[in-house]
């Protein structure tokens, strides 16, 4: 009996070390695949077509709500922007958009649209400016290679508020 006790405790430590694989080659294994993902999003950011979904929204009163299920979405088709984010802030007194919906909405053609790669952190910069019917927009993400997106949208007549979701291709149908 003590011999099966023995032999038990010893494959449970021997066995482990025989068939996993080492520190170094799973860390190298995530840093592939990690810049891999990294060359698909580069891609993907690139060709001008991808969706970003809001989980949460944070304003700059250090609220966070979840917005997973909310109708909230960022679509970017080449040189126009589909968007519409529920908007938790504040708006200047007197603005034209004190009478609108609590959204941040636009859909049309981008301005001053441009992309930064960081190939240290692994992070794309999109930044492009929207001008709508009195209610400007200044629009950057930041995107890492895992889709893991962080929006910041800043306005003139609205205080500032980020989004935090995931991007992906966009799915042009309805666009």
């Amino acid at each position: 009996m003590k011999n099966l006790i023995l032999l038990f405790v010893l494959s449970c430590f021997v066995f482990p070390f025989a068939q996993g694989q080492t520190k170094k080659e799973r860390k190298a294994q995530k840093k592939k695949i990690n810049a891999e993902n990294y060359e698909k999003m580069k891609s993907l950011i690139g060709e001008k077509t991808f969706e970003f979904r809001g989980d949460w929204a944070n304003t700059n009163s250090g609220q966070r709500i979840n917005i997973i299920n909310s109708a909230n979405m960022l679509r970017i088709n080449k040189d126009s922007a589909n968007i519409y984010l529920a908007y938790f802030g504040t708006l200047q007194p007197g603005s034209a958009a004190m009478n609108r919906s609590g959204t941040i909405s636009f859909n049309g053609l981008m301005k001053n649209y441009k992309t930064t790669f960081n190939e240290k952190k692994q992070s794309i910069r999109v930044s492009f400016d929207t001008t709508g019917q009195q209610d400007p927009f200044q629009l950057s993400m930041t995107i890492y290679g895992n889709g893991n997106t962080i929006v910041n949208v800043n306005s003139i007549v609205r205080t500032a508020i980020k989004y935090q979701g995931h991007t992906k291709a966009l799915k042009l149908k309805g666009f």
